[in-house]
């Protein structure tokens, strides 16, 4: 499976069970003090995303941290995005802008490239 249809899938199923999570735990889900950190982790996410596009990342790599844990920039912005999601259709919405932003920063960095060197 193309790691990027892999990617796109994680965001999605990241961002439903971070969601459903947040709800299970939380007794107030909906703080202020959540969307801007969700907010800051999704930032977070699309640095590890070029990252990834920039060093050619596979899907599963082992390096965002220095454990070596498999947490890829997919991980990362899905749980961001369940953390700042007030409802599920909201979670669905960011995910999908998401994906959006992924596929845009991936053409950027395609249409870019220098493909005569290396």
């Amino acid at each position: 499976m193309n790691k990027h249809l892999l990617r796109v899938l994680t965001v999605y199923i990241v961002s439903f069970l971070t969601y459903v999570a947040k709800w299970i735990i939380i007794e107030s889900p909906t703080s202020q003090l959540l969307r801007w950190g969700g907010s800051v982790i999704v930032l977070i996410g699309l640095g590890y995303l070029i990252y990834e596009i920039v060093t050619g990342s596979p899907y599963f790599y082992g390096a965002s941290q220095s454990a070596g844990s498999n947490a890829n920039a997919a991980v990362v912005t899905g749980v961001g995005i369940g953390i700042l999601s007030i409802d599920l259709l909201e979670a669905f919405i960011f995910a999908t802008c998401g994906v959006i932003v992924y596929f845009l920063i991936l053409g950027i960095f395609f249409m870019t490239r220098d493909w005569t060197s290396g």
